[in-house]
């Protein structure tokens, strides 16, 4: 987190926001995983599908999320991006905004877009005062705050197709950095999508400490 305000901004979020949707988010990735690593490998050959994967999760997860948010007090819109080619969900609830964009690393933000800029410039220039001292808290209400729920692969899974990361990550007005970050795999450990994905993630490090072993002994 960056600075003084990083603690502050998952406050602001979490009294706006809502909780079971947070969780909803989990299971939904996880499906939309799932879904489309199960069309592309049934319909595709492997060069195509490897194409075509992920750009496959990132409109099956959006559409999911767009879908359960009305159970939960949101608002989901379909947004056309400048040049009409593509469109995205952008979701509110009170003053949070959120969009949704699949990364590399949980650390990476996603490519530059106008629409992500203008949500940022809009809402994040209350929260980017590193530095400000601890009883100055100079956010005047109706302050919006802009989110992205970023997601990826898990790294080495070539078998189940799972997400190794879903995050609600916080970017400053420039989107060039993160000021916060919430994983939500972190924040729901018992969530048994998020206990079948650290298990996946403990038979990949098992099989490459064993594949390092075996190359040693060779």
């Amino acid at each position: 987190m960056d600075g003084l305000r990083g603690q502050e901004i998952i406050e602001f979020f979490d009294a706006d926001w809502d909780d079971e949707y947070n969780r909803m988010c989990v299971s939904r990735a996880v499906a939309a995983y799932e879904k489309a690593e199960d069309i592309c490998r049934s319909n595709l050959t492997d060069n195509a599908a490897h194409g075509a994967v992920g750009h496959l999760k990132r409109a099956i997860l959006q559409d999911m999320l767009a879908f359960a948010a009305p159970q939960r007090g949101i608002n989901a819109t379909w947004e056309k991006n400048k040049n009409r080619s593509d469109d995205h969900v952008e979701l509110a609830r009170g003053r949070v905004r959120l969009t949704i964009s699949a990364v590399e690393h949980p650390s990476i933000t996603p490519q530059d877009a106008l629409f992500r800029h203008t949500l940022a410039k809009d809402s994040q220039a209350a929260f980017i005062g590193e530095g400000w001292p601890v009883h100055e808290r100079p956010i005047p209400n109706g302050t919006p705050l802009f989110g992205i729920i970023t997601h990826g692969r898990l790294d080495g899974d070539d078998i189940y197709g799972l997400p190794g990361f879903l995050n609600i990550s916080f970017p400053n007005d420039e989107c060039t950095k993160y000021l916060a970050i919430i994983s939500l795999f972190k924040r729901y450990p018992d969530l048994p999508e998020v206990k079948r994905i650290e298990e996946v993630r403990r038979e990949i490090a098992f099989r490459r400490l064993q594949q390092k072993t075996n190359r040693r002994g060779g």
